[in-house]
């Protein structure tokens, strides 16, 4: 492994040299553990970094059984956000080419990986911070503008075996007020751009079909339990199953 990573380091300071697009590296946590405590899960997280990350999952995507696998599960750790205006509309940001995982997926409005920076003191990493950090970073939105940031729960990506808090955030501004605040972000260019959908269910269900590109892993599950915290679980089922016989005719 230590070899591989320090292939991918190599290769990316010659991209980076040579003035094209390249991976750059940064401390992160990676998910050490996962347990079930008094009323919500234990997680103990420990570092890692980002060209780890990437040595492991190549790794894990050459072995060739699933007991190899798991020594080369990365175990990183983000969070993904879908975020409702003022206004009721939910942002979606399709994730632009220039990014180094999933580049042109249809994706919910962040996902922004757990770094270092995110530790609070001994005890570990502040998720919510996270996603206040990546609110930030990709709209130029401070924290005092942020209404709401719940967390709906707890998910993996098996293709990169990476984890990942799944939530929703409610800010205090309007649609049109997000132009503004993002054109001065540090990582706006994570998407290619944005869409401002409505939050009615019937209106969202017909967005989320009438994409496209694929979506991110993580996409379609935050929209499904957004909307379920939002309207109930029951009344979402009925909204998709009316929309599928609308369109099957079944």
């Amino acid at each position: 492994m230590v070899e591989r990573r320090a292939a991918i380091e190599r290769r990316e300071e010659e991209k980076r040299a040579r003035g094209e697009l390249y991976c750059w590296n940064e401390a992160n946590y990676k998910l050490l553990s996962l347990a079930q405590g008094e009323g919500a899960p234990e997680l103990c997280f420990g570092a890692t970094d980002y060209y780890t990350r990437l040595a492991l999952h190549e790794l894990y995507r050459e072995a060739s059984g699933e007991r190899e696998r798991l020594r080369y599960c990365s175990n990183t750790f983000g969070v993904s956000l879908l975020i409702e205006t003022r206004d009721q509309r939910l942002i979606f940001a399709p994730r632009s080419q220039r990014v180094g995982v999933y580049a042109g997926y249809y994706n919910i409005s962040l996902s922004e990986g757990l770094s270092l920076v995110d530790g609070v003191d001994s005890r570990g990493p502040d998720l919510a911070g996270c996603g206040r950090r990546g609110i930030f970073e990709e709209y130029g939105i401070a924290e005092e503008q942020i209404e709401e940031l719940t967390c709906l729960s707890l998910g993996i990506d098996r293709h990169y075996t990476s984890w990942g808090m799944l939530g929703y955030a409610r800010l205090k501004l309007e649609s049109g007020e997000i132009a503004s605040h993002r054109a001065g972000a540090a990582d706006a260019w994570e998407a290619s751009h944005l869409d401002f959908v409505p939050a009615q269910l019937e209106t969202v269900v017909d967005f989320v079909r009438s994409r496209g590109a694929p979506w991110a892993p993580s996409a379609l599950t935050t929209i499904y339990q957004t909307l379920s915290y939002k309207y109930s679980e029951q009344t979402v089922l009925e909204v998709i199953e009316r929309a599928h016989r609308d369109r099957t005719g079944a």
